[in-house]
């Protein structure tokens, strides 16, 4: 990733079908960077985020339905392994956008 994704929930693939994972999904970051993170909810006013740092190496476990984003500063790059489904090890995705 080299930019800011934009909230949304993981889908089963083909995310066009639009199959959301209401369980847990994870993902292993492949580097380190000290500018960028992973948030997990905080999208209502009520609401704050889980904010996880990217580090090499670091599994980060989480529901999938539950709105989420990277955040990457520009000039940042962020690669991870997956996501995937946790307990059927499938590859998912971002929603298709409404």
């Amino acid at each position: 990733m080299t930019a800011t994704t934009d909230h949304h929930q993981d889908c089963y693939v083909p995310q066009t079908e639009g199959r959301v994972v209401k369980d847990d999904v994870a993902f292993v970051f492949l580097e380190s960077d000290p500018r960028a993170h992973f948030e997990h909810g905080g999208t209502t006013a009520t609401e704050d985020a889980i904010r996880v740092p990217v580090v090499a190496g670091d599994l980060v476990k989480f529901r999938g339905d539950v709105p989420h984003h990277t955040v990457v500063p520009q000039g940042s790059t962020v690669r991870i392994a997956g996501p995937f489904h946790l307990k059927s090890m499938e590859y998912v995705g971002s929603c298709a956008a409404e």
